[in-house]
Formats: C-alpha cells, sequence, structure tokens
C-alpha cells in the first residue's frame, strides 16, 4: 500500500469535469485507489462515489493505492492530482 498525501486547493473542489478525469486515470491501474472521507472509504473508480463524498477547498486527503501495479499507478496518480485538480 502507498499512501499519497494531498490538499485540495481548488474553489470549486472536485467537481464532475474533473472527477470524470480522476474515475478514468484511476481505471486505467489494476490497483485499487481509495480515500477516506467521514469514516466512509471512497473508491476512485467510481463516480458517483467520488461525487458523493462531496470533497471542498481547502480539505486535506489521503488517498491510498493498493495492488500488483501500486509502485507505477501511485506516482502517476500524484501526478494527475497535481496538474488536473490545481486549475480546474
Amino acid at each position: 500500500m502507498i499512501l499519497i498525501e494531498y490538499h485540495v486547493e481548488n474553489p470549486s473542489g472536485f467537481h464532475a469535469r474533473p472527477v470524470s478525469m480522476l474515475v478514468k486515470e484511476a481505471c486505467k491501474y489494476q490497483s485499487a485507489i481509495t480515500f477516506e472521507k467521514n469514516g466512509k472509504v471512497i473508491n476512485c473508480k467510481s463516480m458517483m462515489s467520488v461525487l458523493s463524498a462531496a470533497v471542498g477547498n481547502g480539505e486535506k486527503l489521503t488517498f491510498s493505492v493498493t495492488g500488483g501495479d501500486e509502485a507505477e499507478a501511485a506516482p502517476d496518480f500524484e501526478s494527475f492530482l497535481e496538474s488536473v485538480f490545481k486549475g480546474a
């Protein structure tokens, strides 16, 4: 398991357009990619799960990447988060 700390710095938080991109990115990997919010584990491969988490600006999330390709998936997913959500 590899953990990725991420601070949401987007006035709109996680909204539909970038979340659809996040799901598409997460689905590229065999590994499970999740984060926890309010005690609930959110599956990043499910658009409805991520949107229903209602992630807002300023929140700190810890993503978990677990599986056979986690060594490749984690740095790629972290780069994706930095590039897509900073200005989305």
